[in-house]
């Protein structure tokens, strides 16, 4: 019997390790340790390599930023912060801590808004995530289901109309909060961005080189993607001011 026991457990613990979840939550487990023990290269590492399988992890990114920042690596810092904001835009700690490491970056771009009708939108309906208005999608479903079995089981003429107002009115209440719940998933996603990645980056009039430079840039600064043609890639920064840039001084977010 205790044959069989030590084989079951042999096979149990090759089964655990060949799952490469368990495998990445360990690893993750011992990236995390090395943060807390103030061991801020090692943690970078231990994450980037984890990094290389999981790419959709907003918690993975963070704390990678959290140890760059710690390690004195602004720039890089600013990076997987960003990478984090990508997979969560509404993480508060994310734009908090994103934005102490931005003050130590060499450009200081002062960030001005252009408002249309889905950043107005998004002003009235972004107090909640898109998962809030889903639990609201869900508990209005479950309202509507309550009125529709008033409608129909009551026999008072009142009840039936007033049951089948306040019905439609759900319904028509589930499809906003479920666009609402659409719209603000994709708020923050419809435009690409990337960061400039080389020590000093001119921004051009035009896509030459023999082009009026415009402004210096420098590493780490935040460019929102408009157009490519050939080398050159047309850029917004967050003052609204654009321009060219050459394609391989940027790095995707």
């Amino acid at each position: 019997m205790r044959h069989y026991i030590t084989l079951f457990l042999l096979l149990f613990n090759l089964i655990s390790y060949a799952n490469p979840d368990n495998k990445w939550q360990e690893d993750f487990k011992q990236a995390n340790d090395y943060y807390q023990k103030e061991q801020y290269q090692k943690a970078i590492d231990s994450y980037l390599e984890l990094s290389k399988t999981i790419t959709n992890s907003s918690e993975l990114y963070y704390n990678l930023a959290n140890a760059y920042f710690k390690n004195k690596q602004d720039v890089d810092a600013v990076y997987y912060f960003e990478k984090a904001l990508q997979l969560a835009p509404f993480d508060k700690e994310i734009l908090t801590n994103l934005d102490h490491a931005k003050a130590n970056l060499q450009d200081d771009i002062t960030t001005i808004k252009k408002y249309n009708n889905h950043d107005v939108f998004h002003q009235a309906i972004g107090k909640l995530t898109p998962d809030n208005w889903a639990y609201t999608t869900t508990a209005l479903a479950f309202v509507a289901l309550l009125l529709f079995a008033i409608f129909y089981l009551a026999s008072n003429s009142v009840v039936k109309r007033l049951s089948f107002t306040l019905l439609i009115i759900g319904v028509l209440a589930i499809g906003f909060t479920t666009y609402a719940a659409y719209f603000e998933q994709h708020y923050n996603t419809t435009q690409p961005i990337a960061m400039l990645w080389e020590d000093k980056v001119d921004l051009k009039e035009d896509p030459r080189s023999n082009s009026t430079t415009l402004l210096e840039l420098h590493k780490g600064t935040k460019v929102y993607i408009l157009q490519e043609k050939a080398l050159w890639i047309k850029v917004r920064l967050d003052n609204l001011e654009q321009g060219w840039v050459m394609k391989k001084s940027v790095r995707d977010i």
